[in-house]
Order: C-alpha cells, then structure tokens, then sequence
C-alpha cells in the first residue's frame, strides 16, 4: 500500500504511524509537461539545433560568437553578408570559422563564402565537412502578418544559443536600399546577426539583419521572400 505523504504537522504525524507499521510512504509525483508545453519544448529544441554559430578567437585564444547562421541545406548556411564580409565588399571564397549545436562536441568547422547579396545583407556559406546529422530550415509557405509571434534563435551579445521571442510589428518595403523587410518586436541584439526568426510551426519566416539602437526592441529581419529568391538563384 503507497499512502501520501502529508507536508503539515499532522502528515508528519502520520508518517511516523505509517513508518512503524511498515507501510511505503510516497512522495507525489511531479507533474509533466502538458502536450502543449512538451511540442513548444521540442520545437525550440529543433531551432537551435538549425542554428550554428559563427566564431572568432579573441586576444586570449578562445572562442566566441559574433553572428549566427541557419542551415538550409546538408551543407549550406544562411547567413547575414555584413557576418562574412566585414569590410562590406563581396568577397567569394572567402573561409569562414562555426561551430554547430552546442550539445554536440565543440569542433571549429570551416566553411567557405560561396554567395553574397550585399543588397539585402545575405550571404550563403558551405561547410567543408558539415555534421552528420542536423535538421535544415524551411521557409514558411504562408503569408506572414503583422501581430504574428515569433521565435527567434541567435547569440545574443556573444552568449551561446539564446532563445527570444517577438512579434512582427510591420513588413517593411521603404527601408534604404533593401528590398523587403520585417520589422520584429525582440530582445535580438549583436550576435543575433544571421539568425532566423521562426513561426509556431518551426518554419523560418526571416533572417535578423540589423537593429535599431537607439529604439530598443526594433530589430529587422530580411523577408521571407528576399531570402527564397536568394536561395533559388544561388542554392
């Protein structure tokens, strides 16, 4: 027989009485994730495992995060152009330094500038010897709109793999000279650079650019549809 075990005074009294004639006393069990919860928990865990993590070595040696990118195929990496290519030129060929998700072992892997759209701030890297097994991101077939939530996945001021959440506060077609835009409601900030913006399904909807800094929570994001004809072109 399993009988409860109390948390006030009584209880304990109980307990003892229990304890004395042999009896099992049980602690309950903690509650599980809701079906709900254990989805969300699951899709999140999927984001980051599309994301990789662009790095350099600092003065001391290590390693840190400076951009992020999103695998789009087995070994192809969206990322933002102002990531790899610094000086702003359009450099092909040029070798860039990640690492994948961070439960996986930490191994520097190269990949190599294979396309660049300095318009729209996109860039396409290929990984010379990308991981075995990673799962890629889709871009969402459907019309995003504004009040939309998103969930966001980058390296947020250099701390490895953060998980936000925003809303798309405006699509954007009148922003310098890129050609289609999402204004979102996030904490992204440095570090975020090259990473997606998801919809609820998983699906990426864009890709974080730039922020606004002296309007906190104003990020921007290249469309999805920006990002699809890029692809298409160059993929």
């Amino acid at each position: 027989m399993c009988v409860v075990e109390g948390g006030s005074m009584r209880g304990s009294v109980v307990f003892m009485f229990l304890a004395l004639f042999g009896m099992t006393v049980c602690t309950p069990p903690k509650p599980s994730l809701s079906y709900q919860e254990q989805q969300k928990k699951e899709i999140v865990e999927n984001l980051e495992r599309k994301t990789v993590a662009l790095v350099d070595l600092d003065k001391s040696g290590n390693l840190h995060p400076y951009c992020s990118g999103v695998w789009v195929s087995k070994n192809a990496i969206l990322t933002a152009n102002h990531c790899v290519n610094k000086d702003e030129t359009a450099t092909i060929e040029k070798i860039v330094l990640f690492q994948d998700y961070k439960d996986q072992t930490k191994v520097v892997r190269v990949a190599i500038v294979s396309a660049t759209d300095s318009d729209n701030d996109l860039a396409l890297i290929v990984a010379t010897v990308p991981p075995d097994d990673h799962p890629i991101a889709l871009l969402s077939q459907v019309d995003v709109w504004d009040g939309q939530k998103v969930g966001i996945v980058g390296h947020t001021v250099g701390l490895w793999w953060s998980y936000s959440e925003g809303v798309i506060s405006s699509t954007r077609n009148d922003v310098g000279k890129f050609s289609k835009l999402l204004q979102i409601s996030s904490p992204a900030w440095f570090g975020n650079s090259g990473g997606g913006a998801f919809d609820e399904e998983g699906n990426m909807v864009g890709m974080c650019s730039w922020i606004m800094g002296k309007a906190p929570m104003m990020t921007f994001f290249i469309h999805r549809d920006a990002i699809k004809k890029f692809l298409d072109a160059n993929l």
